[in-house]
């Protein structure tokens, strides 16, 4: 009986052992959980500040070009309308030999 004792003892004392390790486990994931999400919101954040910057830039290049393009157009009037129709001309044909 003694022994049937310590041997009781034993096992709700690994049991114990065992919850406090699983508890210790849970506790760590989810710290680790929680490191996580927070560093995926910071990447986020990051990400979404650099698209944003990146589109500004893309955005003030385009209106540069934009204006260029249009001093190029009041400038050389004649020559645009020519390059546009041989643009045109040159699309119009490759089109019509797809059909063929």
């Amino acid at each position: 009986m003694a022994q049937d004792m310590q041997h009781r003892m034993k096992e709700v004392g690994g049991k114990e052992k065992f919850q406090e390790a699983a508890y210790g486990l849970m506790d760590h994931l989810s710290e680790m959980g929680a490191a996580t999400k927070e560093f995926a919101a910071d990447s986020a954040q990051e990400i979404r500040e650099n698209i944003g910057h990146l589109y500004e830039r893309g955005q003030e290049k385009f209106e540069g070009l934009e204006q260029k393009l249009e001093a190029e157009i009041k400038k050389y009037p004649l020559r645009t309308v020519a390059f546009a129709a041989g643009i045109g001309f040159l699309l119009g044909w490759l089109r019509g030999k797809r059909r063929s």
